[in-house]
This record gives C-alpha cells, structure tokens and sequence, in this order.
C-alpha cells in the first residue's frame, strides 16, 4: 500500500524547513544543519580535598588544536550547562562558570554564568542542567562586560589568573594564557573534612 500523499507532504515541509537558511546575529547565513554540527562538547571532572577556592581552564578560545572547536577568534555561543557534584555530608560551596572579561599581567575579573550551589545537609548528590534553547547563551565581553548576559555576580581582581605566569589550566592536561573571552570553572569548597568530585559539561561553539 502506497504511502498517502498528505504523509509524503509532510516529510517534504520537514526537510525544508531543516534545511532551511536563517540569518544570525552577525548577519551571517546559516543552517539548522549547519547549526548543530557546528556544537561540541567540553567536559571536565576533578576531586577536591581541601578548603579553598580552585580555578580551572573550561574553553581556550585561541587553540584549536587541543579544544574540539573550528575557529581560534571569536565569541563563546554556549547550548547548555550541566552540573553534578559528589561530596561528603558536611561540605558546602559551589561549582560555576564563568567568562573573563579583563585580564592583565595582575589579575582578572570574570563574570558567572551559571552555578551549582550545595550546602551542609544529608543530601550528598547534587545535579543541575541549564539548557538555553531554542535561542543560544552568547559569551561576548566588551568594555569589562558581557553584553548579553546581566549579572551581579561577578568576581573582581582574581589573582590566581593572570598573563604572567597565572596560567590556566584544564584538568592537568593543557594549560594556557588566559584571554579575554575564554571560559573558566571555579569550584568554591568549605566546611569540615570537606570532600567534593565535581563534573561539568559545555556544549558550545565558537562564532
């Protein structure tokens, strides 16, 4: 039995409108195809032991060579966040990333966008998952600032980061010289013996 028109027609409508071009931001035309082939993903996992206050590298915009992305300039287009966090009981802080605004040979200011919060209590799991569809997450800092993101949390003059010798670093496996742009993770722990295994993935791309 042959398939009804109305259903051929439909499959039609379907395929056009994935192939279907739009116009970006910056004017530039692109496809749903196009899109999400251009995605990829960035995930990064550790153990923290001890009290403090721990940076690390999530998205060096320049290296194409290590990071899954095409392009080595651009702007951060985030898909979606997730978070989980593993820990002891006792211990509280956060897991949260962030998109350097200003950095010098002294330090830097990032601003969060978006974190996991855990507390003192008996729940040792914790998870969150930000998905910003259909429209994207745009990391674009200009003049000490996103411009497509409003937030009051900010974290000014991080010494740990810096062009002189505050390097970042993604997991013990490729450190580098942060810039503008890039993206990082900070991971904020306390209370007693505290004990935390962390996991965070991006998916993004870079226009």
């Amino acid at each position: 039995m042959g398939t009804p028109t109305s259903q051929i027609r439909m499959l039609v409508d379907w395929f056009v409108t994935m192939l279907e071009p739009g116009i970006t931001d910056d004017n530039q035309l692109t496809t749903t195809t196009d899109a999400q082939e251009k995605n990829v993903q960035v995930i990064l996992d550790g153990n923290i032991g001890a009290a403090g206050t721990t940076w690390e590298g999530l998205i060096d915009v320049s290296d194409t060579d290590f990071w899954p992305h095409d392009l080595s300039a651009g702007v951060v287009i985030v898909s979606d966040i997730s978070f989980q966090a593993d820990k002891l009981s006792a211990t509280k802080g956060s897991v949260a990333v962030g998109v350097i605004t200003r950095v010098d040979g002294t330090d830097a200011d990032i601003e969060i966008i978006d974190q996991l919060c855990f507390i003192n209590s008996g729940s040792t799991f914790s998870g969150l998952k930000s998905a910003y569809t259909p429209t994207k997450l745009k990391c674009d800092p200009l003049g000490g600032t996103l411009q497509s993101v409003l937030t009051n949390s900010r974290v000014s003059a991080v010494t740990a980061i810096n062009t002189a010798g505050g390097d970042l670093n993604f997991g013990g496996l490729k450190a580098f010289v942060p810039a503008v742009g890039d993206v990082v993770i900070r991971i904020v722990v306390s209370g007693g013996a505290p004990n935390l295994q962390y996991n965070c993935s991006v998916s993004y791309r870079v226009e």
